[in-house]
């Protein structure tokens, strides 16, 4: 049948590809195990390209293997083999996973000055096939290291000098490609490696730990972290390879590979969770394909995606003689049965890793019961992997890590939606009575049901809760991820001054998403206080200007707030938050006066008259008293006058004018300011 392309998600008895940089092929109605007809469903994901997942050869980087042709050995004339046995050699090799044309590949040697002068060029339509080589050599046939011989792919004159050199190949546009430099040299990668002496060649890395005759010695010299000294080593006795001879990946890291599945303990009634399928502690991995068995009375699947989106993947058989049906993402829900098989596409070589990663994610839905458990296994006979790209690959034999999960199912949500934080707060005090909403915020995510039941109470006389009229709310609304309830009030609901004000949602409003409905809740907050004045006049024996008597208003809480004063004596106490206060005017030399109990409402002024009188602590004229000079004692006494007799007749500005001894501030101390002495004298507060 053919096969739609499609981004996502699978459809229960459809036959999927993703849509790629490849096209979508003809597959086949596949049979489920046991004979049972089905459709199966092709996700086509793997968790990342080699070049993007950057793991590790175990225990090293295999960041580091070259993704091009590289000079494998280089074999230097000597004036052994230059003279007489023309057995030096120039070897490539290809470490990617895909066959390389080097046709009109170009090579020669590193001059002293840096230059490149060419010494040949390989002949068109030459291929180096994955992980293979190509030997250029003097001679036909050269030593082998082993005692026998090996045909050069190519016959030339080369010159590789013994000392301080350096030898490069370049690509058919001119680009140099790869170049390796050594004694003195300086125009390599990096820094030169040693001279290899006399009768040995320079050979390239497998592996960041590898040496020409011990680990890795024969899984191929792709290693480049582009520093000549870090990447190729001294080979003894020179070892030339052939276009015939290909090296395998590192057999360390791809004889095994662990699977296992990874999720929870537990879930819900009803709930969905998710189980991944992971891959740990491989090397050259290239497809793979799993069978997972569950139990289908429990558990449906409800998507099957791969842990990394936006990769190229293509289907088709990733094990010479299997089918496409057969590497096909197939879920049977009927049978309690997936399978997931996929190749990556593109890749030169396969992925390496150690730690454990994501292979594919699969969403169930559990449809058992509170107590059961359901199971959901991975079956041994049914693991595949594979090490290189297509059908041409050999098979990892995988380990098994956790192949079985047991997840408890325990009972769903059954708990309401609980309100954990308003705005106001409850009982908050000193809100603005311009306040345009509250929100209400709940301990999970909820979804409404009828917001318009929310209603909005004042505080009336008596205790009594009198309903504000609803339409001064504004329409209620979820945000924050469905959290958090925003209710407005609109700017018309004019709330008053010092009024306490009740918020309430009903049961019902709103409910969570296992269905649970919320319960009542009311919360309640009080606007802030109004503001008023006071006013009034005072003024001070023999004086004739009051501006410098000092008036305020004292709250409950002591807290203070200056009045302005005019020189008739008129004062004024604007802003005053509404509430009672104590009315203080003071100055030097004079017993204060003051009132209390004095009422502030909201928008009004409050006149207090004489502040001054007699029963404010004046004078029976209604004058602040005057005398009290030496403010230690709080009493007219000879203390007092003698501070006036000490300035007698001094005037402002003079040597010994004392300004407390003049008392009617004209100036100048004098019988005026005496006779208010006099006038108060054995006078005390």
């Amino acid at each position: 049948m053919a096969v739609s392309c499609h981004r996502r998600r699978f459809r229960q008895g459809s036959l999927d590809c993703q849509r790629a940089k490849w096209g979508c092929g003809n597959m086949h109605t596949a049979k489920h195990p046991g004979n049972l007809p089905y459709r199966v469903t092709l996700m086509a994901f793997i968790l990342l390209t080699a070049a993007v997942l950057n793991f590790l050869v175990p225990g090293k980087a295999d960041a580091s293997l070259a993704s091009h042709v590289v000079i494998s050995e280089v074999y230097p004339y000597t004036s052994i083999n230059e003279s007489v046995t023309h057995d030096e050699f120039l070897e490539l090799y290809n470490p990617t996973g895909a066959a390389i044309d080097i046709g009109g590949y170009s090579y020669g040697y590193i001059t002293s000055t840096g230059g490149y002068t060419q010494e040949g060029v390989i002949p068109e339509g030459t291929f180096v096939q994955p992980r293979s080589f190509y030997l250029i050599g003097e001679a036909a046939t050269l030593p082998d290291g082993n005692g026998g011989t090996v045909a050069a792919d190519l016959v030339d004159s080369l010159t590789i000098p013994n000392a301080d050199g350096g030898y490069w190949i370049k690509d058919s546009q001119g680009n140099v490609v790869d170049k390796v430099a050594w004694g003195g040299s300086a125009f390599g990668e990096g820094r030169a490696t040693s001279n290899p002496g006399l009768g040995r060649s320079l050979e390239r890395k497998a592996n960041d730990g590898s040496d020409p005759t011990g680990a890795g010695e024969d899984n191929g010299n792709g290693w480049d972290t582009d520093d000549n000294s870090a990447d190729l080593v001294i080979r003894d006795v020179p070892g030339p390879q052939n276009g015939s001879q290909v090296e395998p990946p590192d057999p360390a890291g791809s004889s095994q590979a662990t699977i296992s599945l990874a999720g929870p303990e537990t879930a819900v009634v009803g709930g969905q969770f998710n189980l991944e399928v992971q891959a740990s502690n491989y090397s050259g991995f290239y497809g793979f394909q799993v069978q997972l068995n569950f139990d289908r009375s429990k558990l449906q699947v409800v998507d099957a995606d791969p842990e990394v989106e936006g990769l190229q993947i293509r289907p088709g058989s990733i094990f010479s003689g299997y089918t496409a049906q057969e590497v096909a993402h197939a879920v049977y829900n009927d049978a309690g049965t997936i399978i997931y098989a996929v190749t990556l596409a593109g890749a030169e070589e396969g992925v390496s890793g150690m730690e454990p990663v994501g292979l594919a994610e699969i969403t169930f839905e559990v449809t058992g019961s509170a107590g059961d458990t359901a199971q959901v296994v991975l079956d041994q006979d049914n693991i595949k992997l594979s090490g290189y790209p297509g059908s041409q690959g050999w098979q990892i034999t995988p380990s098994r890590g956790v192949t079985s999960m047991n997840i408890a199912i325990i009972p769903g949500d059954t708990l309401p939606p609980e309100i954990s934080q308003t705005f106001p707060a409850d009982q908050a005090s000193g809100i603005p009575i311009t306040l345009s909403g509250v929100t209400v915020t709940f301990n999970e995510t909820v979804v409404a049901l009828d917001l318009e039941q929310i209603r909005l109470e004042r505080l009336g006389e008596g205790g009594v809760w009198e309903e504000v009229t609803p339409a001064l709310l504004g329409t209620a609304a979820l945000a924050q991820g469905g959290t958090t309830l925003s209710i407005p009030i609109k700017a018309e609901a004019d709330l008053d001054y010092g009024r306490t004000y009740r918020i309430t949602i009903p049961a019902g409003t709103v409910q969570d998403l296992a269905g649970n409905l919320n319960s009542g809740y009311s919360w309640s907050f009080t606007t802030e206080g109004g503001v008023g004045d006071i006013s009034g006049y005072v003024k001070a024996q023999g004086r004739t200007d009051q501006s410098l008597i000092a008036v305020k208003a004292i709250d409950a809480g002591g807290k203070e707030y200056s009045g302005s004063i005019r020189g008739d004596g008129f004062f004024l106490i604007e802003n005053l938050p509404a509430g009672t206060y104590a009315v203080v005017a003071s100055l030097p030399g004079y017993f204060a006066v003051s009132r209390a109990g004095v009422v502030v409402n909201t928008g009004q002024t409050t006149d207090i008259f004489n502040l001054s009188a007699l029963a404010n602590g004046g004078s029976p004229a209604g004058e602040m008293r005057a005398g009290n000079v030496y403010e230690g004692d709080n009493e007219v006494n000879i203390y007092d006058a003698a501070i006036i007799g000490a300035s007698w007749l001094k005037s402002r500005g003079e040597a010994g004018f004392d300004a407390r001894a003049d008392l009617n501030d004209d100036g100048r101390v004098d019988s005026a300011d005496l006779s208010l002495v006099r006038q108060n004298f054995l006078y005390k507060r």
